[in-house]
C-alpha cells in the first residue's frame, strides 16, 4: 500500500510540471468568462435558495449539473450516475458553511445553536443590516454506477435585521432528505438519461417577524412532508473535449408539501418546491496523462426565471483542473460573484473548502456577502 501511494506521490509531481500545456483551453476560458462579465447587471434583488449546494459547486461558481461525478448526482443530476466509474460509499462527509460576517457576529456577541432564530437574535441586533448565513449538512449514501441512494440532513439559517431594529427577515430551511436514483445508458454512454425520487420532510422558517414576537420555529415556523421527481438528461459528443450538454427537470409536476410533520408538527406548511429547469454546457480537456479540466456554463431556473428581478444570478461558470486525481483547483462565476475551491483527495477522502459569494440583499441594492464552506468525505 505504501509502495503504491509513492508512485501516485510521484506521479503527481511529474503531472505538476505539465500544467504549461493547457494554456490553449485557459485562454477561451478567459475569452467566454469576459463576455460573461460584460452581461452583468448593477443590481440585484434576494438570495436564490437550492435544496442542496455542494463544495465542489460552490467553488465553480454554482455550476455543477453537467460535471457531476460521484454520490451528490442523486440531488444535482441524476444522469452523473451514469459517470461513476467505481461503487461509493460516504460513511460520513459533513460539510460547514457560513458567511465571513457570520463569524464576526459570533466572535462580538457569542450564542449557541446556529440556527436558532432566537438565540442569533442579540447578534444580529449587534450587527442590523448586515447578512447573517449558517450551514451544516450530512450526505450519506452508497452509489454505484446506475443507481444510488442516500439520506440528507441538511440545516440552514439566513437572516437579517433591519436599520432600526424592529424586524428580522430570515429563511431557514431543516430537510431531511431521502434519495433513490437511477440511470440509464445508451449508445455506449453518449445518452444518460437519469431519475431521482425524493421524499422529503421539511421545517421552514421564511418571513419578515417583529423582533418583539417569539422567534421560536414552534410559533413561526412550518413543516410538512412531499413527494417529488427530478428527470437529468446528458448528452456527450464523441469529440476530443467531449462536449457535453446537460439538462435537468426538478421537482415535476412540483413538489408539494402537506402538514403531517413529524418534528414539530406544525399545523401550517412549508412552499412547495415549484417545478423547474436548469440546462449546462461543459467541456473536458485533456492536458496530459495526469491533468485534465473541466470547465462549464449553466443557466439555472429556466422555467421560472421571468419571478427573478436579477437575471444575472441564473447565470454560472465553473473551471476546474484535476491533477493525478489527487489535487483540485477552482474558480467560478456566481452571478456576479467569482469563488474559489481546492481539494486533496486519496481513494478513502477528500477534504474540500470553497471560497464564493451570494447575494443576500432584501432590497434592490445587491449585498454581497462571502462565505466558506469545507468538507470532509470518509468512504469505504
Amino acid at each position: 500500500m505504501k509502495k503504491k501511494s509513492k508512485i501516485k506521490f510521484m506521479e503527481f509531481l511529474q503531472s505538476v510540471s505539465v500544467l504549461n500545456y493547457f494554456s490553449k483551453s485557459a485562454r477561451i476560458v478567459l475569452f467566454f468568462l469576459g463576455i460573461y462579465l460584460l452581461m452583468a447587471p448593477e443590481q440585484s434583488h434576494s438570495e436564490v435558495f437550492e435544496l442542496y449546494r455542494g463544495a465542489r459547486g460552490q467553488g465553480m461558481g454554482g455550476a455543477d449539473t453537467a460535471v457531476v461525478n460521484d454520490e451528490t448526482a442523486l440531488l444535482i443530476n441524476p444522469a452523473g450516475l451514469g459517470k461513476l466509474r467505481d461503487s461509493i460509499g460516504t460513511l460520513l462527509d459533513p460539510e460547514i458553511e457560513f458567511g465571513e460576517r457570520t463569524s464576526k457576529m459570533y466572535f462580538k456577541k457569542t450564542f449557541s445553536g446556529f440556527t436558532n432564530l432566537s438565540a442569533i437574535s442579540p447578534a444580529l441586533d449587534t450587527f442590523r443590516t448586515k447578512p447573517y448565513h449558517y450551514k451544516q449538512q450530512i450526505f450519506p449514501s452508497f452509489v454505484i454506477k446506475n443507481f444510488g441512494i442516500g439520506l440528507l440532513i441538511k440545516d440552514s439559517m439566513d437572516a437579517v435585521m433591519n436599520s432600526d431594529g424592529t424586524m428580522i427577515t430570515a429563511n431557514a430551511f431543516s430537510d431531511w432528505v431521502l434519495a433513490t436514483g437511477f440511470n440509464f445508458r445508451f449508445w455506449d454512454g453518449r445518452i444518460k438519461l437519469g431519475l431521482t425520487a425524493k421524499a422529503i420532510n421539511r421545517v421552514q422558517i421564511s418571513g419578515e417577524f417583529p423582533v418583539s414576537q417569539s422567534l421560536k420555529v414552534q410559533d413561526i415556523g412550518q413543516e410538512g412532508y412531499g413527494v417529488g421527481t427530478d428527470v437529468g438528461l446528458m448528452l456527450s459528443a464523441p469529440w476530443g473535449w467531449i462536449p457535453t450538454l446537460s439538462v435537468v427537470a426538478r421537482d415535476i409536476g412540483d413538489t408539494r408539501f402537506n402538514n403531517t410533520g413529524f418534528r414539530y408538527k406544525l399545523s401550517d406548511k412549508p412552499d412547495p418546491l415549484k417545478q423547474d429547469a436548469d440546462v449546462a454546457v461543459a467541456f473536458f480537456p485533456i492536458h496530459s496523462n495526469r491533468v485534465r479540466s473541466s470547465f462549464t456554463f449553466e443557466h439555472k431556473h429556466v422555467m421560472t426565471a421571468s419571478e427573478y428581478t436579477d437575471k444575472m444570478q441564473l447565470y454560472h461558470f465553473g473551471w476546474e483542473t484535476n491533477i493525478a486525481d489527487l489535487m483540485f483547483v477552482r474558480f467560478g462565476m456566481n452571478g456576479r460573484y467569482w469563488s474559489t475551491g481546492f481539494e486533496i483527495a486519496s481513494e478513502r477522502t477528500q477534504f474540500q473548502f470553497a471560497y464564493f459569494a451570494d447575494d443576500a440583499s432584501t432590497t434592490t441594492t445587491a449585498n454581497e456577502d462571502r462565505r466558506w464552506t469545507f468538507k470532509a468525505v470518509f468512504r469505504y
